[in-house]
């Protein structure tokens, strides 16, 4: 099969497409493997190949066994930490569980914190809403005191994390 080549050409940010000069040549019977095609899934192959069983049927493909989430329980308070980036302060917030403090125009809600119950001091999981200077949050969301930049408030001025749940 014979198609015209289309070059995609950017002027000023604006996209423009113009034919190529030359044909290109695409032959069915030359097409690659998704993994081929797709790095991502080349990579991901390489790294956690897919299982291949088959099911008694022999159709069906077995899916790994499913992970099973630690036991978590919510605490009544918990603290965040405030870093000002412009002048360089850092306030620590103990917040108990629906109450606000504020750092500045920065107003931060505790909404829950839990932590898992096999090891209370191990992590915490801070559902919070944070407003800067309007009633509609900038943030809001759960944020995980080990693991902080899964889930960051992204603000010019000010950084919030989790730092743990303060259980009775």
């Amino acid at each position: 099969m014979k198609r015209p080549g289309l070059l995609l050409v950017l002027i000023a940010g604006v996209p423009l497409l113009a034919a190529a000069q030359e044909t290109i040549v695409i032959d069915p019977s030359e097409q690659s493997s998704p993994s081929e095609t797709d790095p991502v899934t080349g990579i991901l192959d390489e790294i956690a190949p897919r299982d291949e069983s088959v099911s008694e049927d022999g159709g069906t493909l077995s899916s790994p066994p499913a992970r099973s989430a630690p036991e978590a329980a919510s605490a009544p308070g918990g603290v965040v930490r405030v870093l000002d980036k412009i002048s360089g302060q850092v306030t620590d917030l103990d917040l108990p569980t629906g109450e606000t403090g504020s750092v500045g125009s920065l107003a931060v809600t505790l909404l829950d914190c839990r932590y898992p119950v096999s090891n209370p001091s191990g992590d915490a999981y801070v559902l919070l809403s944070i407003r800067y200077r309007d009633p509609d949050p900038v943030f809001m969301g759960w944020m995980i005191a080990s693991e902080p930049a899964v889930s960051a408030m992204d603000h010019p001025r000010y950084d919030v994390w989790a730092l743990h749940c303060t259980p009775s």
